[in-house]
């Protein structure tokens, strides 16, 4: 056991905060409870995506985990700016 897919689950939901807030900031989308809401929501489904992946890891097919999850998350990017549309 390792701890480097942990790692990446933490690092991953890092940024998942840290490229919202970034964006925000370019486009001029001020820091309020509906925002903090939608960034905790974002939050959520990245690290449960995170830890489905590392799941997906350890099946004997890793490689195909992968292709399956990067689908999931341009999904999720999606869903992110989708979330930010009615705030703006």
């Amino acid at each position: 056991r390792t701890s480097i897919p942990s790692v990446a689950v933490v690092a991953s939901a890092f940024s998942d905060i840290m490229v919202p807030l970034a964006m925000m900031q370019v486009i001029g989308i001020d820091l309020t409870l509906g925002t903090v809401t939608a960034l905790l929501m974002l939050i959520g489904y990245s690290v449960d995506s995170d830890v489905l992946l590392k799941g997906y890891m350890k099946r004997p097919e890793p490689l195909r985990a992968i292709k399956e999850f990067q689908k999931a998350k341009w999904l999720i990017m999606l869903w992110k700016i989708m979330v930010f549309l009615p705030i703006t």
